[in-house]
């Protein structure tokens, strides 16, 4: 990639703010990680926060992070974080987009020995709607790049409640908390219903690589928020994650 950076000497947590109409979005140089979505005043995430107490216990919650290189709990015989490292990695910021861009670096080929680029776009295509591009690059091309991205949304459900409904079936979730639950769609879009929000649509086209539809992850841990998340591999019992993809 090749465009003009800026603030390229800042290593803070720097936000990039977008805002159309009555929309509003603020993403982080840290991963990428879009911490507020606001539509007409209304906040559609559960803040991010690194100190969220889950059981009396710190961790961290809320945004939409980016699951890179794997998603799910650390691969067998791997040295990665559970969800990989991009979400802690501070990424350049280019002005044509603004687009966030990270590449490897000697603390990620410790943990992965791949050479990539990951650049994420966020646009906003309504005040109400926005598209979030991630592009994945294999620098090296002589190696094979695994991966198994995804995305980890953190919905506010301020009534503790919330449906999740996709083309071929629909869940109810009406708990405190609940496990993670994996789900198959034939179709693009699943549709959030969220008392005291409204609705919130996903469509995530460009996850559906193979057109054999799409998988996702429906969990929360808290009733303060439920996660659907679009997901391109599935983390094996055993902790191992099988990548679905390579580049």
């Amino acid at each position: 990639m090749r465009a003009e950076l800026f603030d390229r000497q800042k290593r803070g947590h720097e936000v990039l703010e977008l805002n159309k109409l009555r929309g509003s979005l603020r993403v982080s140089r840290r991963g990428a990680t879009v911490t507020s979505w606001k539509v007409r005043g209304v906040d559609v995430l559960f803040p991010e926060d690194d100190t969220h107490l889950v059981g009396g216990e710190p961790k961290r919650r809320g945004g939409i992070p980016i699951c890179f290189p794997n998603f799910g709990p650390t691969p067998k015989g791997t040295r990665l974080n559970q969800h990989g490292f991009l979400r802690d990695a501070a990424m350049e910021v280019y002005v044509n987009g603004p687009v966030l861009a990270l590449e490897e670096t000697a603390d990620t080929l410790d943990v992965y020995p791949y050479q990539f680029q990951v650049a994420v776009e966020c646009v906003f295509v309504s005040e109400s709607g926005f598209r979030h591009r991630m592009q994945i690059t294999n620098t090296e091309r002589r190696v094979l790049l695994p991966i198994g991205p995804a995305l980890h949304p953190y919905f506010r459900t301020p009534e503790g409640t919330a449906k999740v409904i996709w083309a071929d079936g629909e869940m109810v979730v009406d708990k405190p908390a609940i496990d993670a639950v994996q789900v198959h769609t034939n179709g693009n879009v699943v549709r959030i219903e969220i008392p005291g929000i409204g609705q919130v649509w996903i469509d995530s086209l460009d996850y559906n690589i193979n057109g054999s539809g799409l998988d996702f992850v429906v969990w929360r841990d808290s009733a303060e928020y439920i996660c659907v998340e679009p997901i391109t591999s599935t983390p094996g019992e055993d902790g191992e994650g099988a990548h679905s993809w390579r580049v």
